[in-house]
């Protein structure tokens, strides 16, 4: 029997009893290159999707593709500092057996690359485990804590449909109900489309001197021939 034509897309509220897998798949299809690659690629997923999952189901947000599969999510946090609190208190008890065996996670191979991405996994497992607030707020000065934050990420294919303003609007209006005065987010500072995305949308430079004023500018770290160079933005509620 023909199903028929699907139903258009839309924003609706994460669903922890069927989601998490297809929120991990736009994760796993949308994040930086460098991390694309095992097992520093599902160790990522601990970082930037699991604990907003997790410990925030309530604030985060999927674009539904019309047949009940995400293509796109955003997630995040009222307040940073809490969240901080409870990855230590709640979300790594919970997630240690999977980290652990992350950590043991054999690479074939001795050379520099093999040793890099190793390196690479124990530094983001140490800081999964040991020091969220890196993680999560950067290089960001600490009054910082008392903003929430949000990580938005969407499937190509339902990209330039409209669908991150919605994103965006949703979360804050849920956040913003929560208590939360301001939202920041940290962003690639060579991604200039995103950055002119949330120019638009109204998000504006974090009004800080960051990274020791290395790269001359308000709300960047890193100079700005460095790979790792990142912006920050943030917009009032």
């Amino acid at each position: 029997m023909d199903p028929g034509p699907q139903s258009p897309a839309f924003i609706r509220q994460y669903d922890p009893a069927k989601d998490y897998q297809a929120v991990i798949h736009v994760f796993r299809e949308t994040c930086d290159e460098t991390l694309k690659v095992e097992p520093i690629w599902t160790v990522g997923s601990y970082i930037w999707c699991w604990p907003y999952l997790l410990l925030n189901p309530e604030s985060c947000f999927v674009v539904d593709g019309g047949n009940g599969t995400p293509a796109g999510y955003v997630i995040g946090v009222p307040n940073t500092g809490a969240f901080c609190q409870r990855w230590r208190d709640n979300y790594v008890p919970r997630v240690q057996a999977e980290l652990d065996s992350l950590a043991s996670v054999q690479q074939h191979g001795n050379g520099e690359k093999t040793k890099s991405i190793i390196n690479r996994r124990d530094d983001m497992l140490n800081l999964i485990r040991n020091d969220p607030h890196k993680l999560v707020l950067g290089d960001i000065p600490n009054e910082s804590q008392e903003l929430g934050h949000l990580h938005i990420d969407i499937l190509p294919s339902h990209q330039r449909r409209g669908f991150g303003k919605q994103l965006i609007t949703t979360f804050c209006s849920a956040v913003g109900k929560q208590g939360c005065k301001a939202v920041y987010l940290g962003m690639s500072a060579t991604n200039h489309g995103a950055a002119k995305f949330y120019e638009a949308y109204g998000f504006k430079r974090l009004p800080n001197v960051l990274d020791d004023g290395s790269s001359g500018e308000l709300g960047r770290t890193g100079k700005k021939d460095d790979a790792g160079q990142a912006l920050y933005y943030v917009i009032d509620l």
